[in-house]
């Protein structure tokens, strides 16, 4: 009667263990991962966030998406596939000697191989845009590449 009982605890546990690994593998939060849950669709927002950084102007942008979250930016302009160039509002009157970081925002990107640069002569943007953000995707222009930016 113990032996029964043992066997039977026994093979429960090793079933549960394995449906708890298999739950676990396919509860990835990695949305470039094969067997990652599809996102729950949401409504877009009305407001965009503001950041809240010391840098003069920021944006979390993405190329599906618009702005996800920005801080004195006033438009964006993207004149070819993998350059984006952003108009400041006017709390920004110089971009003299401002140092700007770029970085690839991985959740709202697709693929791999993914980089993002700034343009410190927004080469190619129109007139009144002199942040210029280019975007690859293994090597060549992207307009999947999500990204942030703050200048500083």
């Amino acid at each position: 009667m113990i032996k029964k009982k043992f066997v039977a605890m026994s093979v429960a546990i090793a079933l549960g263990g394995v449906g708890l690994g298999s739950g676990l593998a396919s509860a990835s939060r990695d949305p470039h991962a094969t067997n990652a849950p599809s996102k729950p669709s949401s409504a877009r927002v009305t407001t965009i966030p503001k950041i809240k950084t010391g840098g003069k102007m920021a944006a979390i942008y993405s190329p599906f998406n618009g702005f996800i979250a920005k801080k004195n930016v006033a438009a964006v302009s993207s004149p070819f596939p993998g350059l984006y160039c952003f108009k400041p509002t006017s709390a920004i009157r110089s971009f003299d000697k401002r140092i700007v970081s770029v970085q690839v925002e991985w959740d709202h990107s697709v693929g791999f191989d993914l980089a993002a640069f700034w343009s410190q002569t927004a080469y190619e943007c129109p007139a009144g845009y002199p942040v210029g953000i280019r975007t690859y995707k293994s090597a060549i222009a992207s307009q999947q590449v999500a990204f942030s930016f703050v200048v500083q």
